[in-house]
């Protein structure tokens, strides 16, 4: 004799989906199946109308607070790279005791600024640029 077990995890049913439940187990017509529809919560329409307006504010809060963050961030970049002040004579220092090494690497970084050479770079990459600098051996 094979043994059949389903299992339904739910929220709680409508009453048209809680008919169907019985019905689709009454069809099973086994006396191995045991269900108690008493203790299956039961859920209005109008709960189910209103999921989707919560899960549609739930969204737009997640979406503010994710440009929240990302406008903190801007403001902690910019506020570091303005308190942090690199001039163009630490870069060339910089780049003097870096180059020998790796020359590769910073040109490579220099391309991603936008730059040829360290007097065409962008002051506002000036922070940037010394940080990675820092970061090669």
């Amino acid at each position: 004799m094979s043994k059949i077990e389903i299992k339904i995890e739910s929220d709680g049913f409508t009453a048209q989906q809680s008919q169907f439940l019985a019905s689709f187990l009454q069809a099973l017509g086994t006396p191995a199946v045991t269900t108690d529809l008493k203790s299956i919560p039961v859920i209005s329409e109008e709960i189910i109308s209103e999921k989707p307006k919560q899960i549609h504010k739930i969204k737009k809060v997640e979406k503010a607070e994710e440009q929240a963050e990302e406008q903190a961030e801007e403001q902690a970049e910019e506020q570091a790279e303005e308190q942090a002040e690199v001039t163009i004579e630490q870069i060339r220092a910089m780049v003097a005791l870096k180059q020998a090494k790796h020359k590769i690497k910073l040109r490579s970084k220099l391309d991603e600024f936008g730059a040829k050479n360290v007097s065409t770079l962008e002051p506002k990459y000036f922070s940037k640029f010394h940080t990675y600098m820092l970061s090669l051996s």
